[in-house]
């Protein structure tokens, strides 16, 4: 339900920001080959932080849970976290 949630309110644009950018990663790398010269430092670092959010959204949303179990338990909505979690180990 999260990611319907994100997905419906503000992720849209993120999430098409993210497949167009396969588009222009095909274009730099389409330069890199055609020119031999990546650009600079600027490029480097603008494909890096690309890569790292690419990286970032495959994480499983299971890993955020354990990551943030502490805020979750602690939070208001406690009782759905536990809910979820016993349901999941069924």
């Amino acid at each position: 339900m999260v990611g319907f949630s994100f997905l419906h309110t503000i992720g849209g644009p993120f999430l098409l920001a993210l497949w167009l950018g396969l588009v222009w990663v095909a274009v730099v790398l389409f330069y890199v080959v055609r020119c031999r010269s990546f650009g600079g430092r600027k490029m480097i670092l603008v494909v890096a932080i690309y890569g790292l959010a690419w990286g970032l959204s495959l994480i499983p949303y299971g890993l955020w849970q354990r990551k943030f179990v502490s805020r979750l338990v602690s939070g208001p909505h406690a009782n759905q976290f536990l809910v979820y979690v016993l349901w999941m180990e069924i």
